[in-house]
């Protein structure tokens, strides 16, 4: 065996995903089955287009999602999680900005004396109100911890430059926890909890999925609709924040985007990549490495339904912020006259790893599918999209870089 010359370099473009069995249930509803005898556990994950987009009051969205297992007919919160724990089971609730997803982790074969509560829980939950204060405590308390963080301030007022009064730019306060009322969670989750699409990962038995398939009922109710985003350019924006924290600072650039479906979103996504998405990005050789200004800096594309958005996040050292604002800007229109060959090769490669590693386990294999689902992409988008990272080219930096981050469309914000 040679332990001396390391085994050649093979670069890989695919990104083979399994086809899910696909069912279409009652109510437009489309139940995703992911098959899969690797592991003993199986994921079953609903989701509703009830996400924070929908409230009719901040905050309901939230509440209702870390609610919904404290009481049910014949059973309270305790009496829940003792069932869960007895057979080693873990139940996750999530509210987003689009949507509300409510998964069951368990073992294979437990599913059967879980279903019945599992489905109990997005069915006929009662929002108890001692559970509602306990809950409403604990969460001012810690929105009023976050409001103590010039990091937690700075995100929320990007968001908010960025798309105003629109629900992706809105942030809860106490005085919006404190008016949540049980009636206002009963109405919210009468109204938006019919299933839009159910996710199963694992090996599940027909009868198992035929439990599932009953769940899918159409809703009846009329909810308002959300409130539209037109995406706009955005107004050229500095805002300087006074913050809680006096001897560090956090900063914030951004704009609105493109979306995963725009022709230049391979191009954008890689380089984003380029600037500020990995540790030997160029935000991170500048403004940690060689200037010393920060411990960590990255920059981001976050995708939602309605609206796209670019972000830089730093923290330093409040007397820095000026100059740390300089040279994210540097680094920005630097990158319109890219020529760096070497740089974007090395680029390409720790993406598409990046990319292609994210599949470990079969649950990572399920986000994807999800991803794909929701968004409503094609199959194949994962593989092409690894294609047009790998054919990307020095113009094509120089391209996206003058489309998309010019620093001069960037709004900066500064919470110090």
């Amino acid at each position: 065996m040679d332990r001396v010359t390391p085994p050649s370099f093979k670069k890989s473009l695919t990104f083979d995903l399994p086809s899910p069995e696909r069912f279409s249930l009652s109510g437009n509803v489309e139940l995703i089955y992911l098959p899969s005898n690797l592991s003993l556990a199986v994921k079953i994950e609903f989701v509703f287009k009830a996400g924070k987009i929908c409230e009719p009051s901040l905050g309901v969205a939230q509440f209702v999602s870390q609610l919904l297992d404290k009481g049910i007919p014949g059973k309270n919160a305790s009496q829940i999680a003792a069932l869960l724990d007895y057979y080693g089971a873990h139940l996750e609730s999530q509210a987003s900005f689009d949507f509300t997803s409510v998964s069951l982790y368990c073992l294979k074969k437990d599913v059967k004396q879980l279903l019945p509560l599992f489905i109990g829980l997005l069915t006929e939950a009662t929002f108890p109100e001692d559970e509602l204060e306990t809950y409403r405590r604990i969460f001012i308390e810690n929105l009023k911890v976050s409001l103590q963080k010039n990091s937690f301030l700075a995100s929320n007022e990007i968001r908010k430059r960025l798309f105003g009064d629109h629900p992706y730019g809105l942030n809860i306060s106490v005085h919006n926890a404190e008016e949540i009322d049980a009636t206002q969670l009963s109405s919210f989750y009468n109204n938006y909890f019919s299933p839009y699409k159910i996710f199963v990962v694992g090996d599940l038995e027909v009868v198992d999925l035929n439990l599932l398939s009953r769940y899918a009922y159409p809703n009846n109710s009329k909810p308002i609709s959300p409130t539209a985003y037109t995406l706009h350019e955005n107004d050229i924006y500095r805002k300087d924040v006074d913050g809680p924290n006096k001897t560090q600072a956090s900063i914030r650039m951004g704009k609105t985007s493109i979306n995963r479906k725009h022709p230049d979103i391979a191009g954008l996504t890689l380089t984003n990549h380029m600037l500020g998405g990995f540790f030997g990005s160029r935000l991170m050789k500048n403004i940690r490495e060689e200037k010393g200004l920060t411990y960590g800096i990255h920059s981001s594309i976050q995708h939602l339904d309605q609206a796209s958005w670019l972000t830089i996040a730093a923290d330093v050292n409040a007397d820095k912020v000026e100059e740390a604002i300089t040279e994210i800007k540097k680094e920005l229109d630097g990158l319109c006259d890219f020529k760096e060959v070497h740089e974007l090769e090395l680029c390409k490669n720790h993406l598409i790893g990046s990319i292609q590693n994210d599949t470990a386990t079969i649950f990572s294999v399920g986000e994807r599918i999800k991803t794909i689902s929701l968004n409503n992409l094609r199959g194949d988008y994962y593989t092409r999209l690894i294609k047009a990272i790998s054919s990307t080219t020095v113009n094509d930096i120089r391209r996206i870089s003058s489309s998309y981050l010019l620093s001069k469309e960037m709004i900066t914000v500064a919470v110090k």
